[in-house]
């Protein structure tokens, strides 16, 4: 029996007023479904069932990777939707799973996506620079080519700065000497740069005037620090573009020297299907390694002892998305043995 009615929207409001509101803002483009047993719980007549929450991929990845204290607000919100009664739902388990009816609205690889913030005076050149970036297979993000007409077009920005694989300052005369929306986008970029790690490239000053780049600190980052890019003269330009380029073509090449089996284990782990992961983990051994049978043996024991013990309600939530998390650490730590075997 499965109930199809969707109450993100519900559990969204209650997030809202909780102790981590920013959850509310990641179920955003979320969707539920109540997977609803036979069997029946610790409660008269109240059927175990499982809250399968599907999103985009990036937010199920954040989702699944949530502290215990933040997946147990989620959980302790949801039980004012489905409380613990009789003859009601047992909701005994959260699952975040993909939702792969969602298509990305710009419909980009966001390996290749470079957000382009420049001065209102410069649109003409950021107009010509769109489309050369586009020629040469890249994804510029420009407002008025993205922005769809009705939005709210300061989120959507915020947003598209946050989600861009790289963020390209353009800057000129007007942009370092202006106090406007542009030095705004520039302080939201070296905040995001600011929570990535130091060898990521992810913040590039390109000078389409011969200026030098303005004093701008954020926490413990100044502008200043970045290598600017000389992009008014050809040359430099399409220095920028095969460097853009091959950053964007390293992770594409390590997608194609990957096995396939083992980022179809992965991205199983990141929708929440431990369960089916340890299956698909075991059938690979069975047929390759007869040594590591005996770990995947018994993460398997693990796993179904935990989650009976969680069925029967003999854990807290708590303790079994501890015990979960565990699981999943094993499993992957596996997989790199196993990867390592076989490149030799």
């Amino acid at each position: 029996m499965n109930k199809e009615e969707n109450i993100v929207p519900v559990l969204q409001e209650i997030l809202r007023y909780g102790i981590h509101p920013e959850l509310s803002d990641l179920l955003e483009r979320s969707k539920s479904r109540l997977d609803v047993s036979s069997t029946y719980g610790t409660i008269l007549f109240a059927p175990l069932s499982t809250l399968e929450i599907y999103s985009p991929a990036k937010e199920t990845s954040i989702l699944n990777n949530l502290n215990d204290e933040k997946k147990a607000e989620i959980y302790n919100s949801l039980l004012q939707i489905y409380p613990k009664k009789d003859n009601e739902p047992e909701v005994v388990e959260v699952i975040y799973r993909v939702d792969k009816t969602i298509i990305n609205e710009t419909q980009m690889n966001w390996n290749k996506v470079i957000f382009l913030a420049h001065a209102s005076e410069d649109k003409p050149y950021v107009r010509k620079l769109y489309k050369t970036l586009k020629e040469n297979g890249l994804e510029p993000w420009l407002d008025e080519e993205n922005l769809m007409p009705g939005v709210r077009w300061d989120d959507k920005i915020k947003e598209a700065i946050k989600n861009s694989r790289f963020f390209m300052a353009c800057l000129s005369n007007h942009s370092v000497s202006k106090n406007g929306y542009i030095q705004k986008e520039l302080r939201m970029a070296l905040n995001e740069l600011e929570q990535k790690a130091s060898d990521v490239i992810y913040f590039i000053p390109a000078l389409i005037e011969d200026v030098s780049l303005p004093d701008i600190n954020v926490g413990t980052i100044n502008l200043r620090d970045y290598q600017a890019a000389k992009i008014f003269n050809e040359e430099g330009l399409n220095r920028l573009i095969e460097h853009l380029k091959q950053q964007a073509n390293i992770i594409e090449e390590v997608k194609r020297k990957e096995n396939p089996i083992f980022n179809n284990l992965r991205t199983t782990i990141s929708e929440g299907q431990v369960e089916t992961a340890l299956r698909l983990l075991r059938e690979y051994v069975e047929v390759r390694d007869d040594y590591m049978m005996n770990e995947v043996v018994m993460i398997m024991s693990r796993y179904n002892n935990f989650k009976r013990q969680n069925m029967m309600g003999t854990i807290s939530h708590e303790k079994y998305s501890m015990e979960n998390n565990k699981i999943v650490y094993s499993i992957l730590e596996i997989i790199k043995v196993l990867e390592v075997k076989e490149k030799k």
